[in-house]
């Protein structure tokens, strides 16, 4: 999911807001919502506070969304014991965990 948004020709980066909720356009909103890394509010003297996943928007509040945590591309191997191992690289994410998904084989 992208952090920009575009609506009636103004940018929108969820990952820098400073408009209470309410006034940002619908999808701004929706995005927000949406948004899969969690949210972060605006508590005065106690600045950016993480906001717990269960907790309802309002409208007055200020949020950003966390950004995305970086994905590394790692060397890794892919095969079944006894057969020929694959070369390739593919995206470590944040928890170490490799997707496999994004697998790519090395070229030679």
């Amino acid at each position: 999911m992208k952090h920009i948004v575009t609506h009636a020709g103004r940018t929108y980066d969820l990952t820098a807001l400073e408009t209470p909720f309410g006034l940002l356009p619908e999808p701004v909103q929706a995005a927000l919502k949406a948004w899969p890394h969690g949210l972060v509010h605006y508590c005065g003297s106690q600045g950016w506070q993480s906001l717990p996943h269960y907790t309802r928007i309002r409208a007055p509040r200020v949020y950003r969304a966390i950004p995305a945590p970086a994905e590394t591309r790692v060397q890794c191997y892919r095969g079944e014991y006894g057969k020929a191992k694959e070369h390739g690289t593919c995206i470590k994410r944040a928890d170490g965990s490799l997707d496999w998904a994004s697998w790519e084989p090395d070229v030679d």
